[in-house]
């Protein structure tokens, strides 16, 4: 049997058990906590939020009459709340989110050791409130997150890193608000501790890759061109080492690629900007082969390159790379909510380098 077999079955055997003795209950809410981690860790997410809500209301009964039982029922609605945005239940979401910070933040009060626990619950609400649209709330989640870090790490480095993340997603979210200014200075601190936690752990590499791109967006916000360059360039570097070994990272790495040609673009460095657009066509061919589920992430890569073909001049080399992005674009399935804004930006594309060329090409999108 396999891992999550064995899992379904104590459950099932803690159900029996608990059903002729309440006082087994606990069990029951320990086996049903585990296979709902189990079931989002092997991506089936469905089964994972259902399993967790089933969690949740043992952990809620336990907790009624033990109130030692609170901790356990605060990290069941913390999990709750990441797996339901995952099925696309964001409101959901966030209502389990803010009630695991209500938990915890009455557990931190009686015991300090449970502010981590607070502080993390806190970025995830954070998150789920960016999820909905809420950036206010999502804005004012993630201050509180990092100021209970900063108190954190003044008694234990070890939660540097999860400072420096709390740190960029308070960035993101200040430039959501349309407040690029006050979102330079977290972006900036964050590179800066993952910088030196990553030269003593090469595993935390992508998420100073992550870091730099975040701010090479901030920076070509805030008009900061030069600097956002300097950023997009900083991420491609890290990418390029640590997603030849992890192929997992070649999303990521393509669109660092796509960031770094933008921001050329952005600097009137439109010669320079062709290189990296034509390489991030070439990892997300790789990425595609690996997975045709990312073929709309190599159509926006091969529309990219067209565009920055066009820029130069280069009008008859574009119609290629945008020809193949229309192609494969009309087979992304048409749900995608973004689909008709990128097919008609593709097919915009195309047609003006089409214009360009004097070519009669038929300007066609999917017949419906």
């Amino acid at each position: 049997m396999d891992a999550i077999a064995v899992l379904a079955a104590q459950v099932e055997d803690c159900r029996k058990r608990a059903a002729g003795d309440p006082g087994r209950l606990v069990d029951l809410a320990t086996a049903v906590t585990k296979l709902g981690i189990a079931y989002y860790q092997v991506g089936r997410l469905e089964e994972a939020v259902a399993r967790t809500e089933e969690a949740v209301a043992a952990w809620r009964a336990l907790a009624a009459g033990q109130p030692g039982q609170r901790a356990e029922l605060a990290m069941a609605l913390s999990n709750l709340g990441v797996f339901r945005t995952m099925v696309g239940r964001d409101a959901d979401a966030v209502e389990a989110a803010a009630e695991s910070v209500a938990l915890y933040r009455e557990l931190a009060a009686e015991n300090p050791g449970l502010r981590p626990n607070l502080a993390a619950a806190l970025t995830n609400l954070g998150g789920r409130h960016s999820a909905v649209g809420r950036r206010e709330d999502a804005v004012a989640a993630t201050e509180e997150a990092v100021a209970q870090y900063r108190v954190l790490t003044a008694e234990s480095p070890a939660e540097l890193p999860a400072l420096a993340t709390v740190l960029s997603n308070l960035g993101i979210q200040y430039c959501g608000l349309g407040r690029p200014t006050e979102a330079v200075g977290p972006e900036e601190e964050s590179v800066e501790l993952f910088r030196e936690l990553a030269a003593k752990n090469t595993d935390l590499l992508p998420d100073l890759a992550r870091a730099w791109t975040n701010l090479g967006n901030c920076y070509g916000a805030v008009g900061k061109r030069a600097e956002a360059v300097g950023a997009a360039a900083g991420a491609v570097s890290i990418y390029r080492d640590v997603a030849g070994r992890n192929p997992l990272l070649l999303g990521e790495f393509a669109t660092a690629l796509t960031n770094l040609n933008n921001a050329f673009g952005n600097s009137g460095l439109h010669a320079r900007a062709l290189e990296p657009a034509e390489e991030a066509v070439t990892v997300a061919r790789r990425l595609t082969a690996g997975n045709p589920a990312h073929q709309a992430l190599l159509a926006m890569m091969l529309n990219n390159h067209g565009y920055r073909l066009g820029e130069v001049g280069r009008h008859a080399d574009a119609l290629r790379p945008l020809e193949e992005a229309a192609k494969i674009y009309r087979k992304v399935p048409a749900d995608n909510p973004v689909y008709e804004q990128n097919l008609s930006m593709i097919l915009a594309n195309l047609a003006l380098q089409q214009q360009h060329v004097g070519a009669k090409k038929p300007f066609w999108r999917r017949q419906r």
